[in-house]
């Protein structure tokens, strides 16, 4: 048996820190696949919990460099340099996030996962800008890490893409407003032989359905999916079933004892986007993941996927109980040049997001 790498203290995959993958725990399963981002390490190669290593006498955080003794100076605002064509500025905080959320240890370029003051007020699917440094990027959150160690109510942000360039502690982290996405230029014809709709629905940098499941469409707009059944997430163009581009349907099923105990166990993927992008040329050819069986990099999901001009991501995710689940992201989709259907398109979510006369009854009660 090795001994533990790592820091206990600070590892955590998203479902709770060490304590939580003690044998008889719901977690104890995935101690091989649960891996927290910021350290690059599994529950098994850092938690004694899980029963492949022992404690070794000090464990220093692995991959994030640790304040001076004493803690972090008070923060400071970095300078705020003019953002990039074609990057939204930050914005001012709404009402219920933090005026100043920063960086609280230093981010090295490539770096997926920063630890930050606080998360309070942050969402996944949400984009923000970072600066510090001389410089600003733009990220969108994908995931959430506790952390409680450094300072009280931090928190590790895991974003899209990784960070360009290296920041230093004390950069800025505040909430990015997009910026309108211009109408397409209407054409008689797209290259892909369907008519181009001009639509101006401003399209955010990315569009997701995460959780169980919490919704975020083209609009910005926030909603839960309450009935379940098969839903479509995405039809590009609008409207256009037998000829589609892309079309994601999942599955969504209610597996708690509550009626917002809804997840997605499967999804589903077809148009001419997903033929041409594997080469398949029949008319019914499909991609298809299932929640219970999880691919990609350590069976956490797989990388961003073209589909002619959008991208998707699908992660796998599971409960405190054990519940596995599918997460999906789609980004670029103000480049389809094509109207966005579906519950994350322009698609009214009314219905999908009302519970049923017995669910209105029980939440009444």
């Amino acid at each position: 048996m090795f001994d533990c790498k790592g820091d206990r203290d600070l590892w955590n995959a998203g479902y709770g820190q060490c304590a939580g993958y003690a044998p008889g725990t719901s977690n104890y399963a995935f101690c091989g696949r649960d891996k927290d981002i910021a350290m690059n390490l599994t529950g098994s190669q850092v938690c004694s919990e899980c029963g492949a290593c022992v404690d070794p006498t000090s464990a220093p955080a692995a991959g994030i460099d640790m304040p001076p003794e004493g803690g972090l100076p008070a923060a400071q605002a970095p300078d705020m340099p003019d953002a990039p064509a074609g990057m939204p500025a930050a914005a001012t905080p709404p009402a219920g996030v933090p005026t100043q959320c920063v960086l609280l240890l230093s981010a090295g370029a490539g770096s997926s996962a920063v630890v930050v003051s606080t998360a309070d007020g942050l969402e996944i699917g949400e984009s923000i800008v970072i600066t510090g440094g001389g410089h600003s990027e733009l990220h969108t959150i994908v995931s959430f890490g506790a952390m409680n160690r450094l300072q009280s109510g931090s928190g590790i942000v895991v974003v899209d893409p990784p960070l360009t360039d290296p920041m230093p502690a004390g950069s800025l982290v505040a909430p990015a407003t997009p910026s309108p996405t211009p109408a397409p230029t209407p054409s008689a014809q797209g290259a892909s032989g369907v008519a181009s709709v001009p639509t101006s629905a401003p399209t955010p940098v990315m569009v997701s359905a995460s959780g169980d499941p919490h919704m975020v469409n083209v609009h910005g707009q926030r909603f839960d999916i309450l009935r379940p059944g098969i839903h479509v997430l995405l039809q590009l163009p609008r409207g256009i079933e037998q000829d589609a581009l892309l079309r994601v349907e999942a599955y969504a099923v209610q597996l708690g004892g509550a009626c917002a105990d809804i997840y997605f166990q499967s999804l589903n993927l077809t148009g001419g986007w997903v033929r041409d992008a594997h080469g398949q040329h029949t008319r019914h050819s499909a991609i298809r993941y299932y929640a219970n069986q999880p691919v990609g990099s350590h069976l956490h999901g797989t990388n961003w996927m073209s589909f002619g001009k959008v991208d998707l991501k699908v992660v796998w995710g599971h409960t405190k109980s054990g519940v596995q689940y599918l997460n999906m992201f789609a980004r670029h989709l103000s480049k389809a040049g094509v109207p966005i259907g579906g519950l994350l398109g322009l698609d009214d979510h009314t219905a999908a997001s009302t519970p049923s006369l017995r669910c209105k009854r029980t939440m009444t009660l």
